[in-house]
């Protein structure tokens, strides 16, 4: 590999570092603010966090793991996800009723 082309390939590591270490924080904080819409949000290390117990999500990348059936997907907005993921299997702010339709327990949303 000549010079110039593994200068350009550490500045462009470089730059994705620093695009990282700005979304982290800023994706980090719309997770845990689930918290206040009725959510259990975990931080488990520095990376990932559990959301109700059950679906691990990894801010930095936008990726997600049902731990329950083992279940892994991306998605572009993990907060968004989390409330479709929780509105179809219950759980966090949305919960079953004996007829199986999801209700709303919040009305914040």
């Amino acid at each position: 590999m000549d010079d110039d082309l593994k200068a350009a390939l550490d500045d462009y590591k470089e730059q994705q570092r620093a695009r990282r270490a700005k979304r982290l924080p800023i994706r980090t904080a719309t997770i845990l603010a689930l918290r206040k819409e009725g959510f259990t949000v975990e931080q488990k290390t520095e990376y990932p966090l559990r959301v109700n117990g059950r679906l691990d999500v990894w801010p930095i990348h936008n990726r997600w793991h049902d731990i329950k059936r083992n279940k892994r997907g991306g998605a572009k907005d993990l907060a968004q996800f989390a409330h479709l993921f929780f509105k179809a299997v219950g759980g966090g702010p949305y919960r079953k009723t004996d007829s199986e339709t999801v209700t709303k327990t919040d009305s914040s949303l």
